[in-house]
């Protein structure tokens, strides 16, 4: 189900909070300058918002592709119990007993920090906690601008990411705050760094640009790079054994270039 306009709001505002893209490439400490930058709309006048890069859109797609998780969670949680259910091997345990490997294995997706868990370590979807937790944020908000003195967005941001927003609080039986604001975040910068915002160029890659990062989607190394790349390397090396190195002679020669290849996917 799409994000509602509230939650697209709330969203939003959270995202600035937690993210402010302006203030961090106007920040003192961010001295790179992009070659371009006269070229670039967010640094001759306009403003890098979370809007204008429509960042929510994409975690919008992240929450909708991520619906076959769910049909994971069955065998996980049937994993969890029981590790070697789905080992090709007949005789699972005598293999590992004869290789010195506990014989109590454990399926610790959870417990790596490789899936998404609420407070009591089950395993959950990105949809499940989106679902549970945006009514939530929509609503503190809400609230929190009740206060006395209504906070920003980010002094709410804070309050949530440290799990002492009182709202949230408030709500009998609420997960914590920090499950959303760490999901939140981690989905954030996935849609900022890997070029498939939906805005024009170069906004697209805006984020990219001011961290001095040059991959983008669908570009490639080709062997003719590696083979530059490699004469420049010896060149810097001024002599020496190392500067004796013949990539056509290398047998891994065609493994280094395909290896060098860039390939992003959504």
């Amino acid at each position: 189900m799409p994000f509602s306009a509230e939650a697209r709001a709330a969203l939003t505002g959270l995202a600035e909070g937690l993210l402010p893209l302006q203030d961090w490439i106007t920040s003192p400490t961010h001295t790179y300058i992009p070659p371009d930058a006269k070229d670039l709309p967010w640094r001759t006048g306009e403003v890098l918002t979370h809007e204008r890069l429509r960042t929510i859109s994409y975690v919008e797609w992240l929450v909708a592709a991520s619906d076959a998780d769910d049909l994971l969670l069955a065998r996980w949680e049937h994993l969890r119990q029981d590790p070697l259910a789905y080992c090709p091997l007949e005789t699972p345990r005598a293999f590992r007993e004869g290789r010195g490997l506990s014989q109590a294995p454990r399926f610790a997706t959870v417990e790596a920090g490789n899936a998404l868990a609420d407070a009591s370590g089950r395993q959950m979807s990105r949809r499940y906690l989106y679902d549970q937790c945006i009514p939530l944020l929509v609503a503190a908000a809400k609230q929190a601008q009740r206060r006395e003195e209504p906070p920003t967005w980010t002094a709410l941001a804070t309050e949530l990411h440290q799990g002492n927003c009182p709202e949230w609080r408030a709500v009998a039986g609420a997960p914590q705050s920090t499950l959303l604001t760490e999901q939140f975040l981690r989905d954030v910068l996935t849609s900022l760094l890997n070029g498939w915002l939906d805005v024009a160029s170069p906004w697209r890659y805006a984020v990219l640009i001011e961290l001095g990062e040059y991959r983008r989607p669908g570009n490639a190394y080709l062997r003719s790079d590696v083979e530059t790349a490699l004469e420049t390397f010896k060149a810097a090396l001024g002599g020496g054994a190392f500067s004796t190195v013949d990539v056509e002679s290398s047998e891994q020669s065609d493994a280094v270039s395909h290896a060098t290849q860039w390939k992003s996917v959504p």
